[in-house]
């Protein structure tokens, strides 16, 4: 305890709790206030006056009111408590990372994506890109070094709160342009206390999905088995040890054993068009052989691709009606499989703290361990799913720290910490004979192929389907606190050392072939379902490529951070919250040098180790200077007026994630050979295995590149200088009212600079684009590139800019036992080139032409939610009648996120094509229309009112020769313009304890999601393919365009036991 002057004391670095605080002095009265509450980082202010009097008089008063306003901080956060995250209805059960769910409680929080859970990937804080958001326990990190998301938090029961720093927070916390979470997980005392749980759900207590009942499709098996058990208390060894008052211990352990349901929808051919019998449809199929129709437009079963055939046996027939293709005389959305997949978890966490010197010494230490397998839901059965593998993940996470007092003005703070997360991702079909079983005569990798059949499910093999990811973080820091004088000046260095093992071929290791349908195609027009099918039976390809992926390689990066904050009490009143930061993110260097990308200026290769650095040239920023200022002003003792303003540096995932090396992975593509042509190769016959790859000599695959065979590069860094940035700012009034209720009223900014793009790159002339289109081949296009003997490709650099402005409100009442809430509404508009990885419904957000017309991308983010108001609440009943009865709401009412309606891209320097705008006719579908077992939102492309036009070039087959049918264009139509279906609803828990004994208490709890069963709606699809008709005419071949075939969950309920003692 420092006396910092006349009747002025300062305890600093105790641990998050309540307390009870006695004042004495001779001549007066004792007093006792009572149930302080500290929360995780927090400093409160605690006023006490005292009485004349004999000392053996004593006052007893509540200090609940203490801390609830900030008056000694500009930052703006949130504390998600014990009773947030053990009393309200969260989904999945007790996972500790349900505690993300809660974060959609605290303002400015918004996610983009369509999951009715929070994903970590798509959290986007007061403007931030998306994995952007830092994640720690116990001062350690638990993110991946490769993506940036979320690993594995301790369970629920384990945490004890989590604080999170939204804007303009303290130069202690950095390596984050966005938000940070600091979670802190539970401990022991000095009395012994515990409990064991049990979640459990079955879909006897389920509503059936809205489009299930449309097709008719029952009620998918849902078993959720959620159990654990904690203990913690004083840490003693009979005979051997007593540390009752000085040692503690907590452990928990949290198993957990699903069946997750789901019922994925695919449009695939009828018998009928298997068969070769295209007479249903409204399509002509042209014989690619005789140059005229197909007589009785049909197939003879002797020119079918015999591995077409192989395959077509183990692709299931429809089982659902789906809706009418009228265009194309097919049904769409005609195959549902629904299914249960059995996931599960495991999570051990131990802690043990000790406390010497009379309390001036304290020490931790946490460990926790995890397994899990995270399979999921196939999309049909057999090895054309086109989904990945079960992933399995297995981590540790340590945490130690350290804590001094030098002397009543001197803290010295310790912390080191380790995190191992291993990521295992394996096809689910691993050594499948394609030759024998599919009848593919040469094949690449040991599993299924990838089957592209344009406008239809696409079969074999996903993305990301063989992966391993390994990530080892080490992080240590060091801090120093001097107080004196009104000044409390925090100094501190903190470094992050980071590991990333990383094996991720892609989908194209295992060979993909795409069918278009211009072989079949009349005019020769792309894009057309019915003529794609045509293409596949007959085996005739537009293109096909696979890869020869680099092994298993071991990335390395470090962060240096150096801070000090001076937090200078001015007066009583008046607190200065001032402070500076230095980061340096270093470049990447890869262990053993297997590590190359190509010089922008030359279009050559740099490789590690032999004709560039180890970090190839990359050179990162030294002087990152982070100044952060605020002031916080008891106007009285019910009002706080504070602001606040700092710079933030990070985006980790462009930092440290993915990127190429071209050399080291080599990818042979066969492209489009010209308009109409097939590949010289069937696909019974398979791709040429001609690719040439030397892990001693990356060069080779350079020396081989022809503009007939590019090198390929994919995305790969250009720079991280400068490192990309965030200036955050915020003012607001913070006023008690009567009933214990806080009302915080905030404007909440930022303004991002340097964000992180991914440009297409090497683009051949604005000026040839019609003429490319002519001649409709990739060797030609190719050849128009500056650097023909490459491909294009995607650097990473720092180009990007946001802003985003906000007026939040947040009420809440939290030191009630029998009734606390927090209502938060957030009225926002976010505005970037770009949101970033992760931040649309489909986890993309694409430009137009971003290398070219940047500007043209300006718009609203995908993360950007204009409205967004959520309440929770936890009412303890005090009636004779109710006594024991909890009720805890929660409540969402948000509107959608922003998505992009993306063209057919035809323009060869196009990243994603955009349609031209005829009209101001809206697109939205007023009401509900139910199409088939779907929901139409947006207007059918045939409807003559249509307001969107194909932009070209495109070029069509009339006359035996290529004709221009389409000229080339910017789409005028912006990013972002559809908002997704908003979001409402209403979760509860019922909860009724029972106390069986002084310290002994049975809960029985029931939750139940979606309580009024609303059918929130999911995204439409906005992908217009442009095609040419039969006479030549441009148009959108697009019939699921406009419709949305899913939604977020149904009602299902939960039951919950507790017995805590």
């Amino acid at each position: 305890m420092e006396r910092k002057n006349v009747g002025a004391y300062a305890a600093r670095a105790i641990p998050a709790g309540t307390y009870n605080l006695i004042f004495e002095a001779e001549g007066f009265k004792k007093v006792e206030i009572r149930d302080v509450g500290l929360k995780v980082d927090e400093r409160v202010q605690v006023n006490a006056v005292l009485d004349p009097g004999m000392p053996t008089q004593q006052i007893t008063v509540s200090g609940e009111a203490f801390g609830q306003l900030k008056t000694e901080t500009s930052s703006i956060t949130e504390v998600v408590n014990v009773a947030q995250m053990r009393n309200l209805p969260l989904p999945g059960g007790g996972r500790g990372d349900d505690v993300l769910n809660v974060l959609m409680l605290v303002g400015g929080v918004s996610a983009g994506g369509n999951g009715t859970r929070v994903n970590a990937q798509q959290i986007s804080i007061n403007g931030s890109r998306t994995l952007n958001t830092e994640i720690s326990v116990d001062g350690v990190s638990i993110l991946s070094g490769t993506s940036g998301s979320i690993t594995m938090m301790p369970a629920r029961d384990a945490m004890r709160e989590v604080k999170v720093l939204t804007s303009a927070y303290s130069a202690e916390y950095g390596r984050t342009s966005g938000g940070y979470v600091n979670a802190v997980v539970d401990s022991g005392t000095a009395r012994y206390r515990g409990g064991l749980y049990e979640y459990l759900r079955n879909e006897a207590f389920n509503a059936n999905n809205f489009f299930n009942n449309a097709r008719g499709v029952e009620r998918p098996r849902d078993r959720f088995n959620q159990f654990g058990g904690k203990i913690g208390g004083p840490l003693t060894i009979p005979k051997l040890y007593n540390g009752r008052d000085r040692s503690f211990f907590f452990f928990n352990y949290e198993g957990l054993r699903i069946a997750n349901p789901g019922a994925p929808i695919s449009t695939i051919p009828d018998e009928r068009l298997r068969a070769g019998d295209f007479s249903g449809t409204r399509v002509t199929l042209r014989d690619p052989a005789a140059g005229s129709p197909f007589p009785g437009n049909r197939i003879p079963e002797a020119r079918m691709d015999p591995a077409a055939r192989k395959i077509l046996s183990f692709l299931p027939l429809p089982n659902t009606p789906g809706t009418l293709d009228a265009a194309n005389g097919r049904m769409l959305n005609n195959f549902v499989y629904p299914q249960s997949v059995s996931e599960y978890i495991n999570s051990y966490t131990g802690r043990l703290d000790h406390n010497a010197q009379e309390g001036r010494s304290r020490t931790f230490l946490r460990m926790t361990y995890y397994d899990q397998s995270r399979p999921v839901a196939a999309n049909m059965p057999g090895p054309l799913n086109n989904e990945r593998g079960p992933e399995i993940q297995v981590g540790w996470q340590a945490a130690a720290g350290y804590t001094q007092t030098l002397s009543p003005t001197l803290l010295l703070e310790l912390n080191g910490g380790f995190h191992k997360n291993d990521q295992i991702v394996d096809p689910p079909y691993p050594g499948f004979n394609v030759r024998d079983q599919m009848g593919i005569q040469r094949t690449v990798g040991d599993s299924v192929p990838t089957l592209n059949i344009s406008g239809w499910r696409t079969l074999g093999l996903s993305t990301n389907t063989l992966r391993r990811q390994i990530t080892n973080t080490f992080q240590y820091s060091g801090a120093l606190s001097w107080s004196s004088r009104g000044h409390l000046v925090k100094m501190g260095a903190q470094f992050r050392r980071n590991h990333f093992n990383v094996l991720n071929p892609g989908g194209e290791w295992t060979g993909t072939y795409n069918f278009n349908g211009e072989i079949t195609h009349l005019t020769s027009a792309a894009n057309n379902p019915v003529n794609s099918f045509g293409d596949f039976l007959l085996g005739e390809l537009a293109t096909a490529n696979y890869k020869l992926p680099q092994p298993l390689v071991g990335r390395r990066n470090y962060n240096l951070g150096l801070y000090i904050q001076d937090d200078w009490k001015i007066t009583r009143r008046l607190t200065l919250n001032l402070g500076l930061r230095h980061e340096y993110e270093s470049p990447m260097v890869v262990v053993n040098d297997i590590y190359t990308r190509i010089d922008d200026a030359t279009g050559k290769m740099l490789a590690a180790g032999k004709n560039a650095s180890r970090s190839l040239n990359i050179d990162a920023s030294r002087f990152n200077l982070a100044p952060r200022a605020g002031f916080a002003f008891a106007w009285n003792e019910k009002t706080v007026i504070r602001a606040g303003a700092g710079l933030f540096y990070g985006q980790i995932f462009s930092n440290l994630g993915a990127g190429g090396s071209p050399g080291y992975t080599v990818t042979q593509a066969f492209p489009d050979r010209g308009v109409g042509i097939p590949q010289a190769f069937r696909l019974f016959e398979g791709v040429p295995l001609i690719a040439v790859q030397d892990l001693n000599d990356p060069f080779a695959a350079e020396r081989a590149a022809t503009p007939d065979n590019p090198l390929a590069a994919g995305t790969q860094f250009s720079q991280i200088n400068p490192l990309s940035s965030v200036w955050q700012w915020n003012f607001g009034i913070q006023r008690r009212l009567p009933g214990m209720v806080v009302l915080d009223t905030s404007y909440v900014a930022s303004r991002g600079l340097h964000l992180p793009l991914n440009p297409p790159a090497n683009l051949p002339p604005l000026a040839m684009a019609e003429a490319l289109a002519l001649a409709g081949s990739g060797a030609v296009t190719q050849r128009a590139r500056p650097f023909p003997w490459l491909a294009s490709y995607n650097p990473r650099v720092h180009a990007g800019d946001s802003s985003y402005h906000s007026l939040q409100a947040r009420a809440t009442r939290e030191f009630s036992s029998s009734l606390s809430f927090v209502t938060t509404y957030t009225w926002s508009k976010a505005m970037d080139d770009g949101s970033g990885f992760q931040a649309g419904p489909g986890g993309g957000d694409p430009g137009q032409f971003p290398t070219l017309f940047r500007y043209l991308d300006r718009a609203a983010g995908g993360f950007d939610r204009i409205h967004n108001l959520t309440a929770s609440a936890i009412y303890e009943s005090r009636w004779k009648w109710m006594r024991g009865w909890q009720f805890s709401p929660t409540m969402v009412a948000r509107t959608g996120i922003p998505d992009t309606v993306a063209q057919t891209t035809l323009n060869a320097l196009a990243s994603q094509q955009r349609p031209n705008v005829l009209s101001s006719t809206s697109l939205y579908v007023p009401g509900r229309q139910e199409s088939g077992a779907a929901i139409r939102y947006l207007m059918d492309p045939r409807d003559p009112a249509f307001p969107l036009a194909p932009s070209g070039p495109l070029a069509a087959r009339i006359g035996g020769q290529n004709t221009l049918v389409l000229p080339a264009s910017i789409g005028t139509l912006g990013r972002n313009t559809i908002r997704m279906p908003g979001e409402f609803n209403i979760d509860l828990a019922v909860t009724r304890r029972f106390k069986l004994r002084e310290s002994l208490n049975l809960q029985l709890r029931g939750e139940a999601f979606n309580l009024l069963n609303k059918t929130n709606l999911q995204s439409p699809n906005m992908d217009l393919a442009v095609s040419a008709d039969a006479s030549g005419r441009p148009v959108f071949n697009a019939p699921n365009f406009g419709l949305i075939t899913s939604a977020r969950n149904a009602r299902f309920m939960q039951l919950v036991l507790r017995l805590d003692f």
